[in-house]
């Protein structure tokens, strides 16, 4: 038995690897796919399920993760910069601000 908050978590996360299976079929013909995401809470099975050599998954973290190797923020902190992408995101106008830019 599960709480409501519970349910509504794993339903969602669940939800997420549903639509990305989905996805894989549909977009059969592309060459590579990327899901992106900015919803972070359990997704070992999501990194278990949804990658392979056409399929990668990029999400946020707000917090560092334990990892074989040590943490997450290690271990990303020891590779090489590939790139970056300076984005323009609209704010909330009450702030003042018209766009943040973010990297």
């Amino acid at each position: 038995m599960c709480t409501q908050d519970t349910c509504e978590v794993n339903m969602g996360k669940h939800k997420r690897i549903e639509v990305a299976q989905k996805s894989k079929e549909f977009l059969k013909g592309a060459k590579t796919v990327t899901f992106i995401e900015d919803k972070e809470e359990d997704t070992y099975e999501q990194f278990a399920m949804v990658p392979d050599e056409r399929h990668h998954l990029l999400i946020r973290s707000r917090t560092d993760r334990k990892t074989a190797n040590g943490s997450l923020y290690e271990e990303m902190d020891a590779l090489p910069v590939a790139g970056r992408y300076t984005v323009q995101i609209p704010t909330d106008n009450r702030k003042g601000q018209q766009t943040s830019s973010s990297y």
